[in-house]
């Protein structure tokens, strides 16, 4: 179509054979990448891998994805539980383990399902194992865990959190996993995961209690270092004010002129006086002893042996004697003085016998 002279002339396309040759070929290629894309899809889902190998002659259609759900061959391969063809795209292919469909949903999402039984949970392992993320979110915020929790899947419940998958995470209704648990009546999950927060929160609480005892400290050691700025700047500023008046009054500073001792000198003049204030000890006095000889009959009488009493026991003698004489007269009856007058009496004429004296 075109315009001449303010007319519009239709041209005949079809009487050009090259462009009707190049709409067919493109129609074709679309055809036959259709079908790829389709083969791909298909075999990834039903676990054929030969078919799978050839209809990925094309790395790049790996990541193709369906119109109709946005899932590429390696989402059909883990929502079916295909590990070997899960194995192929990622070991030989190098597929993202990551790899998110259209709505967010990874393989791991879609890989937990009880309709592949123990299937599902060796492709969660697997994909574990190569670095799949457990708690990636989707566009509307759910994590593994979420659809664990939702699913009822115990074992794979496990495995998520052996590999440190989030169980507080919140997706964008506010819904916890421990939530979505008890609404779908999955009592088994349910008790995993408060016991599981359980243990997450003591740790925070621990964590918490550790960071502030280690703040504390923290704030106790400059308190201590800024007393000891304190009290060094105190010294200094008494010393310049010493200074200062030891200059108004006219007074040499001694301390400063000679300077201060230094600690050779300091250790010998301490050891010095140590030698000069210590003293011998006195040695140990003896008590004195002293013979006493009562009269010569006893000394006789004991074969010239005398008794040795000390002083201290003199002493004692003689205060007793004291005591006795300082009883007055009056409390002693007349019977007793008459008696000891008569006994007087007695002693003082009987007459003192000898050793060597005889009997007449």
């Amino acid at each position: 179509m075109a315009m001449q002279n303010g007319y519009t002339v239709v041209t005949d396309l079809r009487s050009k054979p090259g462009v009707t040759v190049q709409r067919r070929r493109r129609k074709q290629s679309v055809k036959i990448e259709r079908n790829i894309d389709e083969d791909a899809l298909m075999a990834s889902a039903i676990g054929d891998v030969t078919w799978l190998q050839q209809s990925l002659y094309d790395t790049r259609k790996v990541y193709s994805v369906s119109k109709e759900h946005g899932l590429a061959p390696i989402h059909l391969a883990a929502q079916n539980g295909q590990l070997e063809c899960l194995r192929t795209m990622i070991e030989k292919y190098k597929v993202d383990v990551n790899f998110q469909s259209a709505s967010g949903w990874t393989p791991l999402h879609l890989a937990i399902n009880k309709s592949t039984k123990k299937s599902g949970v060796k492709c969660v392992k697997f994909l574990l194992e190569n670095g799949a993320d457990p708690s990636m979110q989707t566009n509307t915020g759910i994590t593994p865990v979420h659809q664990a929790a939702s699913e009822g899947h115990v074992k794979c419940l496990q495995e998520l959190i052996k590999w440190g998958a989030k169980i507080d995470t919140i997706d964008i209704n506010g819904h916890t996993p421990i939530f979505i648990a008890r609404v779908c009546a999955h009592r088994v999950c349910a008790r995993i995961l408060a016991n599981q927060l359980w243990y997450l929160n003591k740790q925070r609480y621990l964590v918490d209690k550790l960071e502030k005892e280690q703040q504390t400290k923290r704030l106790e050691e400059e308190r201590h270092k800024l007393s000891l700025i304190r009290i060094a700047e105190g010294k200094r500023e008494s010393k310049l004010a010493f200074e200062q008046w030891l200059g108004n009054k006219g007074i040499p500073d001694i301390v400063t002129m000679y300077g201060p001792i230094p600690s050779e000198e300091r250790k010998g003049v301490s050891e010095v006086r140590s030698s000069q204030s210590v003293r011998p000890s006195p040695a140990p006095v003896v008590a004195e002893t002293a013979i006493v000889v009562r009269s010569k009959t006893e000394f006789e009488s004991l074969d010239a042996s005398p008794t040795f009493t000390s002083r201290k026991s003199l002493e004692h003698d003689h205060d007793d004697d004291k005591k006795l004489d300082l009883i007055p007269l009056e409390r002693i009856s007349a019977s007793k003085l008459r008696k000891g007058q008569r006994t007087e009496g007695l002693r003082r004429n009987k007459p003192r016998m000898t050793k060597n004296s005889s009997i007449v």
